[in-house]
């Protein structure tokens, strides 16, 4: 936190009201803030104003109110959602916080942060384009003001601008992330885009290696239709990635309370346009699933969630390759215009992806407490920044991890039935 900062945190008086609303002065086009703890009392207003605003799929009422139901609700995480409301009395930006317990700490913190690539606020575009960095700190210190007591407040994975708008929170004093978010700009000629991004011998190999699997059966790339396949798909994908994660030695956020139910929702729930909430895409060979993704489609955009792939004996044929080209191809002829690959650096992104998204984190602790937990957090981030950021220490480390993991835990990884 700079100077200028910290004296405006501790000279703004706003005593928290009953009915969490005031008027603002100074603060662009804003002239009332509300604070909801019930996230569905939004919902009229949320899904009327995310049609114009700038934001993320992770930032959808759907998402966010599927995930509260699902996970906050069971790990007692409290919903703070915040509108600004315009002079006209329609909403300038919402931002959907919330409270989640670390320890003896409150940390006010972005609703669904677990869950989501991206943190940031639902921003009308002419207010966002409109902000100052003098009028955007004072706004967002009322709004922490207002807000019942807590520790800190954590924002992760925040972009520094979306859709060609600087994100508000990017003016304060903030900590690049460990790692940055890729994503690939699509060309309707998918044979172009491919041949831009393979040589004709890779192009052969990978060729080679998918007719060396079609002598094991039929390969077929599906989408989920059914609820009852895309049950048995998110069933083999959630294994698959449970064997990976274990042999990695990384836990898995997968088996966290809620967070299948979650996906699960998602995928099987439709939208108010009749379509699947999230995609789920599956590459065959016979009777056995080797790959699977799950996505979620939104705008003109393709954000990955999650991917899979078998650890048998046809790993080595790179199923996981071949449906990554296919769904490529897909989002290529149906016009989408990016497809979002997430967070982290990994083999398969480097060969694809022309865009690179750094992200940052936000720590503005309130007492002293929140400054002790501060502290230690911008040291474990520089840490992990430093060490994923070498070509060494991270392979190092990787290794390391898995090695530790299996002289800890004695229990073979779990197998897999991959038939469907």
């Amino acid at each position: 936190m700079n100077i200028s900062e910290h004296k405006l945190l501790h000279t703004i008086k706003i005593d928290p009201t009953p009915g969490l609303d005031f008027t603002v002065t100074g603060c662009g086009d804003v002239a009332k803030i509300k604070v909801f703890t019930d996230i569905s009392s939004t919902y009229a207003e949320w899904t009327t104003f995310e049609t114009t605003a700038i934001h993320t799929v992770f930032q959808t009422y759907s998402w966010l109110s599927t995930w509260q139901e699902h996970i906050g609700s069971k790990t007692g995480t409290q919903p703070q959602i915040i509108i600004g409301y315009g002079r006209d009395g329609t909403p300038c930006f919402i931002l959907p916080l919330a409270f989640k317990k670390f320890g003896p700490l409150r940390i006010l913190c972005y609703l669904g942060c677990e869950e989501a690539s991206y943190q940031i606020g639902l921003y009308a575009p002419k207010f966002a384009t409109s902000l100052t960095q003098e009028n955007a700190i004072e706004l967002h210190h009322k709004i922490l003001a207002i807000l019942p007591k807590f520790h800190v407040a954590r924002f992760k994975r925040q972009p520094f601008e979306w859709q060609g708008v600087k994100n508000p929170f990017a003016y304060f004093t903030h900590k690049t992330a460990p790692s940055s978010s890729y994503a690939i700009t699509l060309n309707a000629d998918y044979q172009a885009l491919y041949a831009a991004t393979r040589s004709g011998k890779s192009r052969s190999k990978i060729l080679r290696r998918e007719r060396r699997l079609a002598e094991h059966g039929k390969i077929q790339i599906k989408p989920c239709v059914s609820d009852a396949e895309t049950t048995r798909v998110l069933d083999i994908m959630f294994a698959q990635k449970e064997k990976r994660f274990c042999e990695q030695g990384i836990s898995n956020f997968l088996k966290k309370p809620g967070v299948q139910d979650f996906y699960r929702s998602l995928c099987l729930n439709t939208n108010s346009k009749g379509t699947r909430t999230l995609g789920l895409h599956y590459y065959q060979c016979g009777d056995q699933v080797l790959a699977a993704v799950l996505s979620a489609p939104y705008g003109t955009t393709e954000f990955g969630l999650i991917n899979s792939m078998s650890d048998g004996p046809l790993r080595n044929s790179s199923p996981g390759l071949h449906l990554l080209h296919r769904d490529i191809e897909r989002l290529c002829l149906q016009g989408t215009q990016i497809y979002d690959l997430g967070v982290g650096s990994h083999s398969y992104k480097d060969l694809w992806t022309d865009k690179e998204h750094s992200l940052f984190d936000t720590i503005i602790p309130m007492n002293l407490m929140g400054y002790v937990y501060a502290y230690g957090s911008r040291i474990i981030l520089r840490t992990k920044r430093n060490i994923k950021n070498s070509k060494i220490l991270w392979p190092a480390f990787v290794k390391f991890r898995a090695r530790l993991f299996s002289i800890i835990i004695t229990d073979k990884c779990p197998t897999v039935d991959e038939t469907i």
